[in-house]
Parts: structure tokens; sequence; C-alpha cells
């Protein structure tokens, strides 16, 4: 976990996913929150400019993958997410 937060302090998402997921699948529900915050639009937008394309619908993976391993922060933000998911494409 804590080398995915530092890959992606440095801008390196690819990384950062990688080491968080790695985390999740070892039963981390806050890594698997973490995948989620960088695939969600709300999260990126906060983030200011970057060049990672949001993944509404594999952010809600993540989130509700959080919320079966009992990291409830996942909650707030896949309640935020649902506007998104519900636009027309």
């Amino acid at each position: 976990m804590q080398l995915g937060d530092t890959k992606l302090e440095s801008g390196d998402v690819a990384a950062a996913r990688t080491f968080y997921q790695r985390a999740a699948q070892a039963g981390n529900g806050a890594a698997a929150a973490a995948i989620g915050r960088t695939f969600d639009p709300n999260v990126l937008a906060r983030m200011g400019p970057v060049d990672i394309e949001p993944n509404p619908p594999l952010a809600a993976f993540w989130y509700r993958k959080a919320l079966a391993l009992g990291d409830r922060s996942a909650e707030p933000l896949l309640r935020n997410l649902h506007p998104v998911l519900e636009q027309p494409r």
C-alpha cells in the first residue's frame, strides 16, 4: 500500500495501481479503494490536470470490492460516483 502511495505521489499511476492491486488481492480494502480512486472522475478532477482517463465502471468495481473487504471509506466515494455512472455515454 505504501509503495502504491509513493508511486501515485510521483505521478506513476500505472505502477501505483499494480501495488494497490497486490495489496487488495491480499485482502486490503483500503488498497481496493485506492485503485478505485485512480479511475474515479470525481477524484481525478480534484487532482488537477493529469493524463489519466477516468473509468467510472472500473472505479465502482473497486469501490464495491473495498466495501466487501470491510473498507467503509469507499461508501461515500461509490455514492458520489453514481450520478456519473447513470449518465448516458
